[in-house]
């Protein structure tokens, strides 16, 4: 009796623990096919890494018509891939019956059109995100047509995408009052926040009002512990063995001198943008004891040296070959780039991301 007895409330823990398997039905009507095979695949973040998509079913068409049914416990993305399996599509997964329409004769992400609440709120939060979107990509282009010619304008041009960033967060926020259960907001949001400290720090108000279902989810705990982590102010920085100029391991160790440690690669445009900021900060407060240190996670090491002397970056750099899967990168949880660390002379950590206007406020109030 005691043996039936104690397996019960195994059985009762463990279905407490695990959490509740939810239904999804996906009726899917492609025009202009039949007898085809179509794909239903895992895709997390909306199959932005096509290494990440994982086939979940397949079915054949007949006469353009098929139906998946299946198990979820959050919301998430998934596709829908046609013929070549290259021909595919994202919509987000929920609860209830959910309509695909799409036509085969062309491809699926042009002619998609999904019914259901998430999907709906997707094209709406999309639309408003998009119209900021398209002002930034003029920045871009500008930023980039006056890259090494005029470095004052291409800083202006950096901290205006900044603005953008925060512009995108606060038209967020205003959509997440309204619709806390949003998905797809909820993906944005934890986007934005990773590079621009601005975001970050609204990113810790505007979670509070998405709903209890998101924040529960384990993608939601995840968001929520980064934003909510404990400091690493006033924590010592630990030292750092990396590659020089030269082909050589050095250890670095940060004391004696205030330090402003920038993680930056060539291929990304923001980063390139602010090392002329950079550069004028070296020159401004170098009499303070300031010294900047770049370490790029760039995984060539030719094209590292070639972008340090087309950038003219005259200050220690340093390359991290296994960029984003270091340990002194995890250990900071950097999932965005560029990501500054604040060092004062004893080696403590002052601040992760320092904004611009921080940053110069600390070091003007510094003795040198």
């Amino acid at each position: 009796m005691k043996l039936y007895s104690g397996i019960l409330i195994a059985i009762l823990l463990n279905a407490l623990s695990s959490k509740a398997q939810l239904q999804y039905s996906i009726k899917v009507n492609i025009s202009n096919s039949n007898g085809e095979f179509v794909y239903l695949a895992d895709a997390p973040g909306g199959a932005l890494d096509r290494s990440r998509i994982v086939r979940v079913d397949s079915t054949k068409l007949v006469n353009g018509k098929c139906i998946f049914k299946g198990k979820f416990t959050d919301l998430m993305y998934y596709s829908i891939a046609f013929r070549s399996k290259k021909n595919y599509a994202s919509f987000i997964v929920d609860t209830g019956e959910i309509m695909i329409t799409a036509d085969g004769s062309d491809y699926l992400y042009k002619t998609l059109k999904v019914e259901s609440k998430q999907n709906q709120w997707l094209t709406l939060a999309k639309g408003k995100i998009d119209s900021i979107e398209v002002v930034r990509e003029r920045f871009q282009d500008s930023l980039l047509k006056y890259e090494n010619k005029n470095e004052r304008l291409t800083h202006k041009y950096s901290k205006l995408m900044d603005i953008q960033d925060s512009c995108s967060a606060m038209s967020l926020f205003f959509f997440i009052k309204n619709y806390p259960d949003s998905y797809y907001t909820f993906l944005t949001l934890k986007q934005l926040y990773k590079y621009t400290p601005q975001v970050f720090e609204m990113a810790k108000k505007i979670f509070p009002f998405f709903s209890n279902r998101l924040k529960n989810s384990e993608e939601g705990k995840n968001f929520q512990s980064l934003l909510f982590r404990t400091s690493f102010e006033k924590t010592l920085m630990p030292r750092i063995v990396l590659y020089d100029g030269h082909k050589k391991m050095q250890t670095i160790r940060f004391k004696k001198n205030i330090y402003l440690i920038d993680y930056w690669a060539s291929w990304r445009g923001p980063c390139v943008a602010k090392l002329p900021y950079m550069r004028s900060l070296q020159a401004k407060y170098k009499s303070k004891g300031f010294k900047l240190l770049s370490i790029s996670l760039d995984n060539d090491y030719n094209k590292w040296v070639h972008a340090v002397k087309k950038h003219k970056v005259n200050w220690p750099s340093y390359l991290d070959l296994k960029a984003f899967e270091s340990k002194d990168v995890k250990f900071f949880d950097i999932t965005g780039i560029p990501f500054t660390i604040l060092v004062n002379k004893i080696g403590q950590i002052i601040k992760l991301n320092p904004s611009d206007q921080y940053l110069e406020k600390y070091l003007q109030e510094t003795q040198p």
